[in-house]
């Protein structure tokens, strides 16, 4: 896919906002650094050459508003000089691993976004790495077109991030409709690799780390705990393709693949794009049919429906569905009949009744005690409720709420001023 004409590259990261280093009507070129961290976090890279023309707040897929970079593609292909990359994954030390992963921007999706350097430094002792390949949501595919055909830059990545940890195991899981995938990602591996491919059951959600550590090891891990606590640390695919560009071609991290679906898009697939791309842009570009009336970021049962065509794919966007008639839970003609299945299905333990009841009468603090933040909004809750009532947007909406009232009582707090 070319890139569009204008992308919207968000300053904004899990709890913090990066500085930008370009001003107004200033050129650059691709992989060229646009913004940085004030500390923890990681920098952002321009996907194509081009002039920023603004720096100012854009519409997030929150719906909140953050600072971004709009720039707009000049269409000459220019590029920043690759950092020197290593033939062996092998070869790099350690630091080396941690400190490329830094400066080529790359993030940990499954971790939420936060830098990848840092979960490549655990601080507790890792026993088991784990690729998770098992893509098990409906329509997205994005995790499994790069397993099949960027398999070798998918193993340096993984390769790494092994020697970074130095974990003494590792594991690929993938699903049982990947099975077809075990002989040709077998070839790659060799001796020196302490590497096993297992296969899971395709039923989501087992890529939820609860669920996959329990299939492959049967791990219980404790509710709201990272994989690190239990000695495992966890990896998508899609970070760990981006580990191998980033350490075998030196390219920062500024393009990912989105699968494209649902009847507003003639051309449905999975599609390479860069980051910063308007969602309407990526419709255009996937054969926009009809009037899309409903935008929904993510897959159809954890994703989550966006008010405007204007905001830019981010690192954590697995897939964009486009539909010419919005999808909706109608107004449950019934109050819950107590039948538990919400219960019963939720990967993290959660009772997502009690916490739906919170959220509709506005009571965020309860909903927090209850383990509203735990929520891996799977969507699971709201499939199984026979009364069709819409538990988890009413959690993700709780969430929402939470987080934004303790940014604001972060921002309340009284700062240090040094005395000279």
């Amino acid at each position: 896919m070319a890139d569009p004409k204008r992308l919207i590259l968000a300053c904004a990261q899990p709890g913090h906002q990066l500085n930008p280093l370009v001003k107004k009507r200033e050129r650059v070129v691709g992989g060229q650094r646009l913004a940085e961290p004030n500390g923890e976090g990681f920098p952002i890279y321009a996907p194509c050459a081009g002039t920023v023309t603004d720096v100012a707040p854009a519409l997030s897929s929150t719906g909140d508003f953050v600072l971004a970079i709009f720039l707009e593609n000049d269409g000459s292909g220019e590029t920043a000089p690759a950092l020197p990359g290593w033939d062996d994954p092998t070869d790099p030390t350690p630091e080396a691993i941690r400190l490329r992963a830094l400066e080529a921007g790359i993030p940990d999706v499954a971790r939420g976004g936060i830098a990848l350097a840092r979960s490549l430094a655990p601080t507790t002792p890792i026993q088991t790495v784990v690729l998770n390949g098992c893509t098990t949501e409906p329509l997205v595919q994005a995790e499994r077109v790069l397993l099949h055909h960027e398999w070798e830059t998918v193993l340096f990545g993984f390769r790494a991030a092994i020697r970074a940890i130095g974990a003494p195991e590792a594991i690929v899981a993938l699903s049982v409709a990947d099975r077809p995938l075990v002989g040709t990602l077998s070839q790659s591996l060799t001796e020196r690799d302490a590497i096993t491919i297992e296969i899971l059951p395709d039923r989501y959600p087992q890529g939820l780390e609860r669920y996959l550590l329990a299939a492959l090891r049967g791990v219980d891990l404790p509710v709201g705990e990272d994989p690190a606590t239990v000695g495992f640390a966890v990896f998508d695919v899609t970070t760990m393709y981006a580990l191998g560009r980033a350490l075998r071609d030196g390219q920062p991290f500024t393009h990912r693949v989105v699968t494209v679906a649902g009847d507003g898009v003639a051309r449905p697939g999975n599609y390479r794009v860069p980051l910063g791309m308007p969602l309407g842009a990526l419709m255009e570009a996937a054969g926009r049919q009809g009037t899309i009336r409903q935008l929904v970021w993510g897959g159809p049962l954890s994703g989550t429906a966006v008010a405007s065509e204007e905001i830019g794919v981010c690192a954590n966007t697995r897939a964009v569905l486009a539909y010419q008639q919005p999808v909706s839970f109608e107004v449950p003609t019934t109050d819950c009949i107590r039948c538990g299945r919400c219960i019963d299905v939720c990967p993290e333990r959660l009772s997502p009744i009690y916490l739906a009841r919170y959220a509709e009468h506005k009571r965020w603090d309860e909903a927090e005690a209850e383990g509203a933040l735990l929520c891996s909004s799977c969507g699971a809750c709201s499939y199984v409720c026979p009364t069709g009532r819409p538990l988890v947007q009413s959690i993700q909406l709780a969430r929402y709420e939470i987080l934004r009232q303790r940014e604001a009582e972060r921002a309340s707090q009284p700062k240090e001023v040094a005395v000279p």
